[in-house]
């Protein structure tokens, strides 16, 4: 029992288990995590069962990691009862030889990190949604979130993901209005905004030719645009781009010249549904179809915004960055001050 208590709280084996933890890292950000286990045998036709059997799909999550880190933790702390009993033992004061408690609080910090940085990772939740114009989205407590306005592209022509978001907290009515990118994400209270992701929207507005009023439709899947229930306008798809054949006949295309998710040359496939008859068509973005009483006008299809929402429980944040703060007292007393041989 004495050799096992030995071993446990030894530098050697801290070191030991720290490089474990270097050398899992370094596959976890080498080997994409959470993936579909069929990816990781078509990616890796020679490893990927092997990657697969180790866990390595998912290798923070697996038994061994988390062994590890335990063991860490448990070496931290042991050292840190043991290096702050020889202290007490030695009649060291923290205020009047404070370099001899550096290396004290250096393991006492790391052993935070890792625990306030675990319980980070663990209770934060991360979810993805889709924000369109004029949609609030509405949290479990009661914030809003709605968007402003996406841009894929800057004033130069170059890529950049940009969403301007309204977040109002509970019982607020004034937003906190923030632009948020790819490298740039919005802290607002316990959340955390990112530019995840983009998609591509149809966009339709229906236009009331008697009383002048319009509404401008955003539409991801196959809907029924109508007045009466009968007579309207079927969305079936919106297609990336078209070719035209010698008899002028229009050929959609699956997927979009030069990939990308972009739609460079898009066209909207409909059903017609008018008094009783039904008819396929392709339509620009431009064109207009008149059905009854209702104008439909085909616009140019929405980009919108992925988000990624991030609920980062409190005060779990602030104390991890307090234990940063400590590491760098600790290294601080340990090389400008007196110092001792570690535990």
């Amino acid at each position: 029992m004495k050799l096992i208590f030995r071993i446990l709280r030894s530098m050697q084996f801290g070191i030991f288990l720290l490089i474990l933890i270097m050398a899992c890292s370094l596959i976890g950000s080498l080997v994409k995590q959470g993936a579909p286990a069929d990816w990781y045998t078509r990616t890796y036709p020679v490893a990927g069962q092997v990657f697969l059997t180790l866990g390595f799909n998912d290798i923070f999550g697996s038994w061994y990691f988390v062994l590890i880190v335990i063991l860490f933790c448990i070496n931290l702390l042991l050292c840190c009862f043991t290096r702050f009993r020889n202290l007490q033992k030695a009649g060291k004061n923290i205020l009047s030889r404070p370099g001899d408690y550096g290396s004290f609080i250096v393991h006492l910090s790391i052993l935070l990190t890792f625990v306030f940085g675990g319980l980070v990772l663990y209770l934060s939740e991360a979810e993805d949604y889709s924000l369109l114009p004029g949609e609030a989205l509405i949290m479990y407590d009661g914030t809003s979130i709605m968007l402003d306005s996406f841009r894929m592209f800057d004033e130069t022509g170059r890529t950049d993901y940009v969403s301007v978001l309204h977040v109002t907290a509970p019982n607020e009515t004034l937003p906190v209005i923030r632009e948020i990118s790819v490298n740039n994400p919005m802290r607002f209270r316990s959340y955390k905004y990112y530019q995840y992701s983009f998609g591509i929207t149809a966009s339709i507005t229906a236009i009331n030719n008697v009383t002048g009023g319009s509404d401008t439709f955003y539409l991801t899947e196959r809907s029924f645009l109508s007045d009466d229930g009968r007579n309207g306008v079927w969305f079936e798809t919106l297609y990336p781009g078209y070719i035209t054949d010698s008899d002028g006949n229009i050929q959609p295309l699956i997927f979009p010249a030069g990939g990308g998710g972009l739609y460079p040359d898009p066209i909207y496939r409909l059903l017609v549904s008018d008094r009783g008859r039904m008819t396929s068509k392709m339509t620009l973005p431009g064109e207009a179809i008149t059905i009854g009483d209702i104008t439909f006008v085909f616009n140019e299809p929405f980009y919108y915004p992925g988000i990624r929402v991030k609920n980062i429980p409190r005060p779990f944040p602030a104390l991890l960055y307090i234990s940063f703060v400590l590491m760098c007292i600790g290294f601080w007393l340990s090389f400008f001050h007196t110092n001792q041989e570690a535990c």
